[in-house]
């Protein structure tokens, strides 16, 4: 397999892209989150209805869904071009995902700090 060469990217061209994918990433998860969670107060209420509905924890199903995207990145990378989503969808819902999750451990980490400075508090 040949080697594919790539025209280099300046630091100032990279920081253009960067903030262009940062503005769809937003609009990615603003339009996710109003079609599968539809609670303002609960941005995880989709992947908890998942966990409810498939007998897994809400951690799970977003990985479950985050490999989906996985796989297709990859079947795009080994040369598959005809998907029904675009190699740039699959990576905006990725980090989308990535980030959920993140937030889902942090909360849970936060949750479980304050159990336990409640009950020492008891």
């Amino acid at each position: 397999m040949l080697k594919q060469q790539f025209k280099n990217l300046c630091t100032k061209m990279f920081n253009k892209h960067y903030d262009r994918f940062m503005t769809r990433l937003k609009s990615t998860r603003d339009s996710g989150q109003k079609e599968y969670a539809n609670n303002e107060d609960n941005v995880f209420a989709d992947f908890d209805w998942e966990a409810d509905a498939s007998g897994n924890t809400p951690e799970q199903v977003i990985y479950i869904f985050l490999l989906k995207h996985i796989r297709g990145m990859g079947s795009y990378i080994k040369g598959h071009r005809s998907q029904r989503e675009s190699i740039h969808g699959r990576i905006e819902d990725a980090v989308v995902y990535l980030t959920l999750l993140d937030a889902m451990i942090s909360t849970r980490h936060e949750e479980r700090k304050e159990l336990n400075l409640n009950k020492k508090n008891i």
